[in-house]
């Protein structure tokens, strides 16, 4: 019997984290239909009217914690009715870009820099996605400078959500990455559990 799981989410590289997650973490659940990719207000908006939905169908929700305190902070702020037991909602600190930088081995060969520069403690960095484009104008490779680091008029380059999708899909590993992130690590617990309930 196929199960399936609605995906509420701010961008592309949330989804991209997503569909890698519940291919390796959770291979029962499929995904049916996803909403938002519109940014952290849209989810914020909706989330009400989608955990009344998650009484029919499972829902994991994917949010950047930003300049929040800290996750349970953002929930509690967030949670102002009574969450359903369906809906997943949880919160990469500070930024999904820590939880690919978590894999630091891998991360750092895609990137074409030293191992040594990657930071064992991406969860501590205030703008992960600021971080990323450090790295990518420290790379031995052309393509990453070219397709990661922005010019003048924009925050990132080009081609920065199709670059990440490409380690996401091909080099990434979710459970090494998991030794330097706990919001990783809650997320894949998180899943695993969803996937035996439903």
């Amino acid at each position: 019997m196929i199960r399936y799981i609605n995906l509420l989410i701010e961008d592309e590289l949330h989804l991209n984290i997503a569909t890698v997650l519940l291919q390796h973490c959770a291979p029962s659940l499929t995904v049916h239909r996803v909403f938002g990719k519109r940014g952290r207000s849209f989810i914020k908006q909706h989330l009400s009217a989608h955990n009344q939905a998650a009484q029919h169908t499972p829902y994991l929700v994917l949010v950047d914690l930003d300049n929040d305190e800290c996750p349970p902070s953002l929930i509690n702020k967030w949670l102002t009715f009574r969450k359903s037991s369906n809906l997943v909602l949880r919160v990469a600190v500070r930024e999904a870009e820590a939880w690919l930088i978590s894999d630091r081995e891998n991360f750092a060969a895609f990137m074409g820099v030293s191992k040594d520069i990657v930071t064992t403690a991406p969860e501590n960095l205030p703008d992960p996605k600021e971080y990323v484009i450090a790295l990518a104008r420290r790379s031995r490779k052309r393509n990453i400078k070219d397709d990661i680091i922005p010019d003048s008029q924009a925050t990132v380059g080009r081609n920065y959500n199709t670059c990440l999708a490409d380690f996401v899909f091909r080099k990434w590993d979710a459970k090494k990455a998991t030794g330097n992130s706990r919001s990783l690590s809650g997320l894949i617990r998180a899943l695993q559990n969803l996937q035996v309930i439903s």
